[in-house]
């Protein structure tokens, strides 16, 4: 019973920081590129809560495919990034609707799941971080792009850089590799 308990413990520990640790990079993140976006054009306007969605989309879809195992058994998944992405909508949905009094936080859950699973479907048809930084055919230059579009820098190649630099500092700090290994772990499954 002991050894159940610890278990069960040792997987919400590991979901619970990750849902964490997503919610303060993805808006870590977005402060750095609103930032970065001010030193350039101090009259920019910076949705800071649409970049921070994107980055939010993006971190979630990384998690994603360290679940996916070859023999595609779910249980990584259903353990790890289904309620990981469940408490970061969730999460996220709260926060906007606190600061939109007349838009109820369900309902804007439901479009936050909704433009998850569009990227989600996107980003499945392409590599996460290409052969390089001037491959532009991975999931990682189309959000630095999505980006940089709303932020009005769709052609600044230091915006581009700066906004790259960020996610990819952001990846090294969540390892989610070592998060899933240890969830696999866990659950008893056999390495990936």
């Amino acid at each position: 019973m002991f050894k159940f308990l610890s278990r069960l413990g040792g997987k919400r520990k590991i979901v619970d920081q990750l849902k964490k640790d997503i919610v303060v990079e993805s808006l870590g993140i977005a402060l750095s590129i609103y930032e970065v976006a001010l030193s350039i054009d101090k009259d920019r306007k910076v949705n800071q809560g649409a970049t921070a969605m994107e980055v939010m989309y993006l971190l979630l879809h990384f998690l994603d495919r360290q679940t996916i195992r070859k023999n595609r058994e779910k249980a990584l998944q259903a353990a790890l990034y289904d309620p990981v992405a469940g408490g970061v909508v969730e999460a996220f949905s709260r926060t906007m609707a606190a600061a939109k009094d007349d838009h109820p936080a369900n309902r804007i859950a439901e479009a936050i799941s909704d433009q998850l699973y569009a990227r989600e479907l996107e980003y499945s048809k392409i590599p996460l971080l290409g052969e390089g930084p001037t491959d532009h055919n991975s999931v990682l230059w189309q959000v630095v792009m999505r980006i940089a579009n709303d932020c009005g820098f769709p052609r600044d190649p230091l915006f581009q850089a700066a906004a790259e630099g960020f996610i990819l500092e952001s990846l090294g700090k969540l390892r989610f590799p070592k998060k899933a290994r240890a969830m696999e772990k866990l659950l008893g499954l056999p390495p990936n």
